[in-house]
């Protein structure tokens, strides 16, 4: 796990940086991992739109039971590996053939 900077704001809610070299807020999409400029706002108002994306997401964030993406996976069986197996020695043997 990195270390946090050195300058690290724990004033500021999650998803929230502050970029010191371009002055400006940065909030990162905790789904997707993308981060988005705020620009040059205020403190205040950038803390208040983080906040308030941060609610949007969490409210949406539905947790699926582990059955459910149990359910979901796909089955990997020695039968479907033979599968696969079976037709690369096809390919194999019928290029060898003159």
């Amino acid at each position: 796990m990195p270390n946090r900077p050195t300058r690290y704001d724990a004033n500021l809610p999650r998803n929230l940086t502050y970029r010191k070299a371009r002055q400006s807020y940065y909030w990162r999409n905790p789904v997707t991992g993308q981060e988005l400029s705020l620009g040059r706002i205020s403190r205040r108002e950038a803390v208040a739109q983080a906040r308030e994306a941060n609610n949007f997401i969490e409210q949406n964030d539905i947790p699926s039971a582990l059955l459910d993406r149990l359910k979901e996976a796909p089955q990997f069986t020695f039968l479907n590996g033979l599968k696969g197996t079976t037709s690369f020695l096809r390919v194999e043997t019928s290029s060898r053939t003159p």
